[in-house]
C-alpha cells in the first residue's frame, strides 16, 4: 500500500492560458482565473469586449470599436471632435475674432445653441455709422475661424 500525495492539476504546468491563474479544486482537478479579455475553462476564449456598450469607445459621435486578442481598439473621433476614440469632444474654435466697431452673434455648432464648435457661425453688426465688408466666420475642424466673408 502507498499514501502518494494527491495530484496537484496545476504543478507542474500551468494548464490555464493568456496568464490566468490556476487554482486546485481538488485531486486532479483545478479551476481557472482568467485575466481581462479572456474566458473560458482554460481562458484560451477571446472576450469580444465590442459586443457590450461599444468596448467603451465613444458612442456620441459614434467610434468605431475593433476587437483584438483579450482587449479592444477603438477608433479616431470623427472630423471636428478630439479625442483617443473612448471619449470625443468637439472642437472649439473660441471667441470669433474682434472686429473694430461691430458686435456679433454665434449660431449652430455642434451640439446646436450658442457654442464655438465646429460649424458655429459667428455673424457681425456694424455699428451706427459704419460700413459692412463681410458679414461672418465659420469655426473649421482644425479649430480656427475662417477669413470674413
Amino acid at each position: 500500500m502507498n499514501c502518494d500525495p494527491p495530484i496537484d492539476a496545476c504543478v507542474p504546468t500551468n494548464p490555464c492560458q493568456n496568464g490566468g491563474s490556476c487554482m486546485p479544486t481538488g485531486p486532479a482537478t483545478y479551476a481557472c482565473a482568467c485575466p481581462a479579455g479572456w474566458t473560458g475553462t482554460d481562458c484560451s476564449s477571446d472576450v469580444d469586449e465590442c459586443a457590450t456598450d461599444n468596448g467603451g469607445c465613444s458612442t456620441s459621435p459614434m467610434v468605431s470599436c475593433m476587437n483584438t486578442l483579450g482587449s479592444r481598439t477603438c477608433g479616431a473621433c470623427p472630423s471636428g471632435y478630439t479625442g483617443d476614440g473612448t471619449s470625443c469632444v468637439p472642437v472649439d474654435c473660441g471667441a470669433p475674432p474682434m472686429v473694430a466697431n461691430a458686435t456679433y452673434a454665434v449660431s449652430g455648432g455642434l451640439g446646436g445653441g450658442t457654442t464655438t464648435t465646429v460649424d458655429a457661425v459667428a455673424t457681425y453688426v456694424c455699428g451706427t455709422g459704419f460700413t459692412q465688408s463681410g458679414s461672418s466666420v465659420t469655426c473649421q475642424a482644425n479649430g480656427t475661424w475662417t477669413a470674413p466673408a
